[in-house]
C-alpha cells in the first residue's frame, strides 16, 4: 500500500489501523526489549543511558545484525557511497582566549570570547543543516512513502533508492546517510527504534546526539514530529535501540 501524504494521514488513524508500526519489533520477548538488559554502568548522564552493550538474549540484535551485514556487503559492492573519513590525526583543540584587558576589550558584543562565537557559530550551521536535511526527506517521504505489509523489511539504502520508496525504516536512513555524508561525526550520528507504549507502536528515526544526554530527533515521515526536536519534547515515546552499520546498543532508564 503506498501512501501519497502520511504527514496528513494523521498518527491516531495510523496507528489504529497499524500502519505507522513500520519498525515492528522481533514477535518474541517485547517485555525484555522494552525493559532493557542488564549491562555495564551508563555511557551519558540524563534520564537515558543510550549507549549499554545488547543482553545476549537481545530479540533486536538479529534483526539489526542482518541488516548491518546486507548494508556492508552493499557498500563493499560499491552500492552505497562511503562515508567521508575522519582526519588522521585529532584536530588541535581551540587556543584559550587570552584574559588580558587588551584582548577583553576586543572581546565582542556582550563580552563574548572568539571561542564562544566560533563555537556557536558552527553549531548554529550544523543545526541548519540537519533542519534542512529533515526538511527534503519529509517531503520525499510524501511521495515515497511505500507500507512493507504483513511482512517487515529493514532495507539497505541501495534498496531504497532502487525501489524509489520504503516506510519510516527504509526512508531514515536517508537522513542518517545525508547526515554522515555531510561530515557528521560517527559516534554522533545513529538508528533509532522508538516505542510508543500506549498503542505499542514502534517507529524508526535518526538521532543527533549534539547533546549527549538529549539528542534531536529526525523524524523521515514526520509521524511523531515535522520538526527538528529533542528527544525530551516527545511525549509517550520511548527508545530502546541505537545502532548504525557498526555498532548496536541498548537504550535503559536511569
Amino acid at each position: 500500500m503506498v501512501f501519497r501524504n502520511p504527514r496528513r494521514i494523521g498518527l491516531a488513524w495510523l496507528a489504529a489501523a497499524g500502519l505507522a508500526a513500520c519498525a515492528s519489533p522481533p514477535q518474541t520477548e517485547r517485555a525484555a526489549v522494552a525493559a532493557g538488559p542488564n549491562a555495564a554502568p551508563a555511557v551519558s548522564a540524563g534520564p537515558y543511558s543510550f549507549f549499554k552493550t545488547p543482553g545476549p538474549r537481545d530479540p533486536w540484535s538479529i534483526r539489526i545484525g542482518r541488516w548491518q551485514l546486507r548494508q556492508k556487503a552493499a557498500r563493499r559492492a560499491g552500492l552505497i557511497e562511503s562515508f567521508p573519513k575522519p582526519p588522521a590525526t585529532p584536530m588541535p583543540e581551540l587556543p584559550a582566549v587570552s584574559s588580558s584587558g587588551a584582548r577583553s576589550a576586543r572581546a565582542g558584543t556582550g563580552g563574548e570570547r572568539l571561542a564562544t562565537r566560533y563555537d556557536a557559530f558552527l553549531t548554529a550551521r550544523r543545526r541548519a543543516i540537519a533542519e534542512e536535511v529533515l526538511r527534503w526527506v519529509q517531503a520525499e517521504s510524501e511521495q515515497s512513502f511505500v507500507d512493507d505489509g504483513p511482512v517487515d523489511h529493514w532495507p539497505t539504502l541501495a534498496e531504497v533508492l532502487a525501489h524509489d520508496g520504503d516506510d519510516c525504516d527504509g526512508l531514515e536512513l536517508l537522513t542518517f546517510h545525508a547526515l554522515r555524508q555531510m561530515g557528521f561525526p560517527e559516534d554522533r550520528v545513529y538508528r533509532a527504534v522508538l516505542h510508543r507504549p500506549r498503542f505499542d507502536q514502534h517507529h524508526m528515526v535518526t538521532l543527533w546526539f549534539e547533546d549527549g544526554n538529549d539528542p534531536w530527533v529526525l523524524d523521515p515521515t514526520a509521524t511523531i514530529t515535522n520538526r527538528l526536536r529533542r528527544l525530551s519534547e516527545l511525549q509517550g515515546w520511548i527508545p530502546l535501540k541505537v545502532f548504525s552499520e557498526s555498532a548496536e546498543y541498548t537504550v535503559v532508564g536511569r
